[in-house]
């Protein structure tokens, strides 16, 4: 979904596919998107600020269904998908493997989920409510 586009403004301008395809990865930060991409490594290729090529890539980079936005903090590409394609992601099955999201293929199988248990020696506080009500949407 975002490969495509990114390979093809990156090759533009000299950077290839291999030098920054490991380095998209999940954001440290959820504020800041769900993906992210350190464009500090094509600032000696590129001889650019990493702002500026994160800037640049965020106000070229096209507009996709199924991003909410794409923006650039610090010298990081970021990325955040739309809640409702990301709930129709995980819902179909599709999960995310290494650097592109990929079908898991296993339909039919009988998984065992344990979730929340009361700890007789803790105080009952809002976290362990908060895991519990996470629990029971899943079962």
């Amino acid at each position: 979904m975002i490969s495509p586009h990114l390979e093809h403004l990156l090759s533009a301008k000299g950077v290839e596919k291999a030098t920054w395809e490991s380095m998209l990865q999940p954001s440290r930060e959820a504020s800041q998107g769900d993906l992210t991409l350190p464009c500090f490594p094509f600032a000696s290729v590129l001889r650019m600020a990493p702002q500026a090529i994160a800037d640049e890539l965020a106000a070229s980079f096209p507009p996709l269904d199924a991003l909410l936005s794409v923006s650039s903090v610090n010298g990081y590409l970021n990325f955040k998908a739309h809640p409702e394609w990301l709930a129709n992601a995980i819902l179909s099955e599709q999960i995310y493997v290494g650097n592109a999201l990929e079908n898991s293929g296993k339909t039919g199988e009988r998984v065992l989920l344990e979730h929340t248990s009361a700890n007789p020696n803790g105080p009952f506080h809002v976290g362990r409510a908060r895991n519990a009500i996470l629990g029971d949407t899943l079962v």
